[in-house]
């Protein structure tokens, strides 16, 4: 599976979800050329690609350690009094190692052992794993300085600092399915330029700058398991196909344009929510939030296989 890393060189948002990451792409496309309207146009039927949200990453041991959204599954009937108080813990799980990722979605990690024996694991900022507690994305707080400017004097009126994070030994990634591979080259340079200007809401100040770099990712998509898990956030229109078999956070998503006029709010299924197989080639849509000019929010459901076992 195709990778692409963002490694911060400086303060950079901590969530950097699938709509933001799609319309960041693209914004770079417009400004390099593309055909974005085309593009845009032929989704949800025909996507050209389909990409998940950004999560951490690790660097130790001569190795990335990814980590993936935990699942969002049923309550399990649990019958040891000790076995709460795991329960209660794992709650603040977000993220899981992707070894322990793989063994639950195959099945060969039950949830009930996962959470009775969660003292042998690892936790620490939501970030569950084996090993050492050395795989925990190091934040330090950085203090910003801001000169608030008089727009008729032109005269510095206020100087006040916000903070923000800045990662020492990882950053964030999110993965890209191309089914058009005619789209590889224009959004990887669409990325690029994306490198040069940075990324967020403020990038003149010198904040959301990375590194970016591709990669491969071993994940095991299994498309033919019983239920389905979105890497990205998804807006599947109605829940009443699942037949009561979804499970999922809803998000409410609603904010300004560049002009600042407000866009329609629309809810979405979190990353991690889990729903029936309905054996469909794609899942999701492209919401439209303002009709004139149009602006969309991105919608679509980055699928990986899941088998669990209670």
């Amino acid at each position: 599976m195709q990778a692409v890393y963002l490694t911060p060189r400086s303060t950079f948002p901590a969530a950097y979800p699938s709509n933001t990451l799609f319309g960041a792409i693209c914004t770079g496309l417009f400004d390099l050329g593309y055909d974005v309207d085309g593009l845009i146009g032929r989704y949800p039927e025909d996507p050209p690609f389909i990409l998940s949200s950004a999560f951490p990453y690790v660097t130790a041991g001569g190795r990335i350690h990814h980590f993936l959204p935990c699942p969002l599954l049923p309550p399990l009937d649990l019958r040891r009094e000790e076995d709460f108080d795991n329960a209660k813990r794992f709650k603040k799980v977000r993220y899981l190692h992707e070894d322990l990722f793989r063994d639950l979605a195959s099945g060969d990690l039950r949830r009930v052992d996962l959470i009775s024996g969660l003292g042998d694991y690892a936790l620490e900022g939501g970030m569950l794993a084996r090993e050492s507690t050395t795989l925990v994305l190091q934040r330090d707080e950085a203090e910003i300085p801001h000169n608030r400017i008089n727009r008729l004097s032109s005269e510095s009126e206020a100087f006040y600092h916000t903070y923000g994070s800045i990662v020492q030994n990882g950053g964030y990634y999110f993965l890209i399915r191309f089914h058009d591979a005619a789209w590889e080259s224009p959004v990887r340079a669409a990325l690029r330029f994306l490198e040069d200007r940075g990324v967020g809401p403020r990038t003149s100040g010198g904040q959301g700058q990375f590194t970016l770099s591709f990669g491969d990712m071993a994940i095991q998509e299994q498309p033919e398991e019983p239920y389905l898990m979105s890497l990205s956030r998804f807006a599947p229109g109605s829940l009443a196909a699942f037949g009561g078999m979804v499970w999922y956070d809803l998000i409410s998503i609603r904010g300004r344009s560049g002009d600042g006029v407000m866009k329609k709010k629309i809810s979405m299924l979190a990353e991690g929510s889990v729903f029936a197989n309905l054996h469909r080639p794609s899942y999701g849509s492209v919401a439209v939030v303002r009709d004139s000019p149009q602006v969309v929010e991105y919608g679509m459901a980055f699928l990986v296989g899941i088998r669990w076992s209670a």
